[in-house]
């Protein structure tokens, strides 16, 4: 709400916007993708229900979509496989994202993500998924972040005050995007 809120008042209000939240705590970013990305990273396949059910429907338009914001990555630290996760997750998130621009029709549509906060516990894994998993991203056209790891608190993963990634998130997709 508060990214939708800060473009519209960049845009000078003269613009609509509509957001649409499509969202579920605590999953992996392999549920919102599709077998087809998850073989191309040499993973087996998993339950796509996400994607199918709450991106897919999206995709049948006409829809005049801009971009995206993604808020996840905590799910996929995984102290069990140390850095692999961070490695998979650098094939896994930009594949996503090519997959929904596909998906949409929107080859060059804005990504923007929220780089993960702190918390208590899997520092180093935590550092590792920001910096291999997360950033693989930055590669592809028209991606950009936010971090939130400076409004972090301790060791709730999910720190209440989301406007300073959520204002940067939108400068972010007016530099990209507008």
């Amino acid at each position: 709400w508060i990214f939708g809120g800060e473009v519209i008042d960049a845009l000078g209000g003269q613009t609509p916007v509509g957001l649409i939240s499509s969202n579920w705590g605590g999953t992996p970013v392999e549920s919102w993708t599709t077998p087809e990305v998850l073989r191309t990273c040499n993973l087996s396949t998993v339950d796509s229900t996400l994607y199918n059910s709450m991106i897919h429907p999206y995709t049948v338009g006409p829809m005049a979509l801009v971009g995206f914001a993604w808020y996840q990555g905590e799910a996929n630290v995984d102290e069990r496989r140390g850095d692999e996760g961070a490695a998979r997750y650098a094939c896994t998130f930009p594949g996503m994202i090519r997959q929904w621009r596909r998906s949409f029709a929107r080859p060059t549509a804005y990504f923007g993500f929220v780089q993960l906060s702190t918390w208590c516990g899997n520092g180093e894994l935590i550092a590792e998924m920001r910096t291999v998993g997360q950033m693989a991203a930055l590669a592809l056209p028209k991606v950009g972040y936010a971090t939130n790891a400076d409004h972090g608190a301790g060791c709730n993963s999910h720190p209440p005050p989301k406007q300073y990634c959520a204002t940067r998130l939108a400068r972010s997709a007016m530099a990209l995007a507008y």
